[in-house]
């Protein structure tokens, strides 16, 4: 956080921080109650881990994030990252940047993301119902499993009831990871490397199903024990 002295002030005064999930992404938001030569702001995010950061916006090339250099009124500012995925937890940082660079750092703020997280795009430009390729893969324990609806113009869409399933190489049912109704958009869902019971399966190949209706894709993937 850095220190004030009236030779020295904090670049800003901050009267909120926070990060709230929506349905496409977390907004970071924060509210300033005054700032002192105030450059701008950089958000730091570590993932499920609060000293592994990596920069995911900065003033530089978002204005929205340009600072009002001398203020003593109270401003908002807001980010959308659209990069955090479901099952993860994440550390937001904010730095305010000082016009010779001297940074103050405020947070962590603390966010789990307990929900799929759909992208908003046009509808039409959702063409294809699409199962990517989990990642990591081979991995252990825990891998992302990625797919988009269609919108529902498409032809290809039979309902609006999608599923995602886990099957080993003898065909058995292992999870049944999701079975809901879908608005069009890009998903992500995780799987622990656990069955219907909670139980640790083996390491080996495994095939996961999407199926929408009469539609069914299918990848593989591989668990490493």
């Amino acid at each position: 956080m850095g220190s004030s002295t009236a030779d020295n002030p904090l670049p800003v005064l901050l009267l909120s921080f926070r990060a709230r999930m929506q349905k496409d992404g977390v907004l970071v938001e924060w509210q300033s109650a005054s700032e002192y030569l105030n450059q701008g702001y950089e958000i730091f995010r570590g993932e499920d881990n609060p000293d592994n950061l990596v920069k995911i916006a900065s003033y530089v090339n978002n204005p929205d994030l340009a600072g009002s250099g001398y203020s003593s009124t109270s401003r908002h500012y807001q980010y959308k990252d659209k990069t955090a995925h479901f099952g993860h937890t994440y550390y937001y940082y904010l730095d305010a940047v000082d016009f010779d660079g001297t940074r103050s750092r405020y947070g962590p703020v603390v966010l789990t993301i307990d929900r799929p997280i759909v992208s908003e795009q046009p509808h039409s430009a959702i063409g294809q119902f699409v199962l990517y390729q989990n990642y990591p893969n081979p991995f252990n324990p825990q891998t992302s499993i990625r797919f988009q609806i269609p919108s529902s113009g498409n032809t290809s869409l039979q309902t609006g009831v999608v599923e995602l399933l886990i099957y080993d190489v003898h065909g058995r049912l292992v999870r049944h990871l999701l079975r809901q109704s879908a608005a069009p958009g890009d998903y992500e869902i995780r799987w622990d490397g656990k069955d219907d019971q909670g139980n640790i399966v083996p390491g080996g190949v495994y095939f996961y199903v999407l199926k929408n209706g009469l539609l069914k894709l299918t990848r593989k993937m591989i668990l490493m024990r």
